[in-house]
């Protein structure tokens, strides 16, 4: 028995993307990938191969580099030989470990929403998985058919157990540090409310806990999202350019 061997075909790779590319690049095709940062990682990955806790290909990033490797780059290249093809993203960045790495040729967006008590205090959580170590305000990704609205009030209720009404969009952020640090690039669309009370954990394996802080001195490291969307609220402005991007 022998197998198909790839590079035995490479002669037929343009008729390859005559007929994929199509499908591909406007984006009615992702693939994702279950990513483990450094090798030490490598019997963890695969021991989660046989407990199904991946999302598609398991892989392991072998070391800590910037930019783009030699092969990603070739794999990336625009010329006649080796094109460009459809969704597939190549980022040799700091992954954190266990993250996803979302192949979507375009941002994603994501939900945030700050909450505030009667002291003036907004509730920060200390995030678990793939966004630790990070602080940040309540939220999540935006679901298929759903309102901004609808959005804040499902993820506070599952993230800290209070139900909040009538939610108002206050901010866009453009989560670029986050692009640079991880490969996922969000559009973050920000909501505000107010709540009596205290938060329950409820998402334990998410966040280690909830904590009212001074919106002025925020608890470091600290999410893109969170910071852009906490400094718009504070200026009383939908969005603030980030230092560094152009304006003209």
């Amino acid at each position: 028995m022998r197998g198909l061997i790839v590079f035995e075909h490479w002669q037929r790779y343009g008729e390859f993307l005559a007929e994929v590319s199509p499908a591909v690049d406007p984006g009615s095709r992702q693939a994702e990938a279950t990513l483990y940062q450094w090798l030490a990682s490598m019997p963890q990955a695969f021991l989660g191969l046989f407990e199904g806790c991946h999302t598609g290909k398991m892989r392991v990033q072998r070391d800590r580099v910037t930019g783009l490797s030699h092969h990603a780059a070739d794999d990336l290249h625009d010329g006649p030989s080796r094109p460009k093809v459809g969704p597939f993203l190549w980022c040799n960045t700091p992954f954190q470990q266990g993250a996803f790495l979302m192949s979507t040729p375009y941002p994603r967006v994501g939900v945030g929403v700050i909450l505030t008590n009667s002291q003036g205090q907004v509730l920060l959580g200390k995030r678990k998985g793939s966004h630790a170590p990070y602080w940040s305000i309540a939220g999540g990704h935006l679901e298929l058919g759903e309102s901004f609205e609808s959005a804040a009030i499902r993820e506070v209720a599952e993230e800290t157990g209070f139900r909040i009404s009538n939610p108002s969009v206050i901010a866009v952020t453009n989560n670029l540090e986050t692009w640079r640090e991880s490969g996922l690039h969000y559009i973050s669309v920000t909501l505000l409310a107010r709540v009596e009370g205290e938060p329950q954990l409820l998402e334990p394996e998410k966040c280690e806990g909830w904590v009212w802080c001074d919106p002025r001195d925020l608890p470091e490291p600290h999410f893109d999202a969170s910071r852009q969307s906490i400094a718009c609220w504070l200026a009383d402005r939908c969005y603030l350019p980030q230092p560094g991007q152009p304006t003209e």
